[in-house]
């Protein structure tokens, strides 16, 4: 654990909590790692739940433990279940969720992030991601949608999940992730989201890089390889 939270260092600051889950992701966890310890924002806490990870995990995390403000491996019901233990253990006035295959583009993206949501005086933002196959790749721009919108697309990628940045308010208005939904509680989470808080499209950002590769047993909630980048 960090010897010392940055939260000390500069309380003038909103303090943003960036949550990892994550389980046997030793293939993508550190650089996941790297770019949350390396944002040049001075107000971070970092925050990582592992679901009792049997690969290397658990050494990468250790590796990196003195950047880490709390971590844990314990048993969980399922991803969302950790993402809410996480969320309950975080102290943050902004709180985002990086998936253990995502990373942040630059050291700037947090930065960037909270003078979004302080200029607009939004409960959250989200933004646009680019899509990375590999041999090929191709831009992906969302847009503002409302909550009947993406009720009616059925499309969670309106709304792309690691993109989303939410003042921490959102726990008593919204409540945290519904486990009755296995595969689309993040979906049926932002739905609320949309219903009962001022989401802005961050137009004048293009937050998300996502490389696409087929990992089956990954810590996400699709069988695809993401890694999301927030570029400004």
């Amino acid at each position: 654990m960090k010897d010392n939270r940055i939260s000390v260092s500069d309380e003038r600051q909103p303090l943003v909590s960036i949550i990892t889950v994550t389980k046997d992701a030793e293939q993508f966890l550190e650089l996941c790692i790297q770019s949350v310890i390396c944002q040049s924002y001075p107000n971070i806490e970092y925050i990582v739940f592992d679901g009792m990870s049997v690969d290397s995990t658990l050494e990468i995390i250790k590796q990196y433990e003195n950047h880490i403000d709390y971590w844990t491996s314990q048993a969980d019901i399922s991803m969302y279940d950790a993402i809410n233990k996480a969320i309950e253990k975080s102290t943050g006035d902004i709180v985002a969720i990086l998936n253990s295959d995502d990373r942040y583009v630059n050291n700037d993206v947090i930065s960037n992030v909270v003078n979004a949501i302080t200029q607009t005086n939004a409960d959250g933002i989200y933004g646009d991601m680019f899509i990375d196959y590999g041999k090929y790749s191709r831009y992906k721009k969302v847009f503002q949608v409302s909550f009947d919108q993406l009720l009616v697309s059925g499309k969670g990628t309106f709304v792309p999940h690691p993109t989303l940045f939410l003042k921490r308010d959102f726990v008593k208005t919204v409540g945290l992730y519904d486990l009755k939904f296995k595969y689309a509680s993040d979906f049926e989470f932002i739905l609320r989201c949309l219903k009962k808080l001022k989401i802005y499209y961050d137009i004048s950002s293009t937050f998300i890089k996502y490389y696409c590769i087929w990992q089956p047993q990954r810590r996400t909630s699709s069988n695809t390889k993401k890694v999301f980048l927030f570029a400004s």
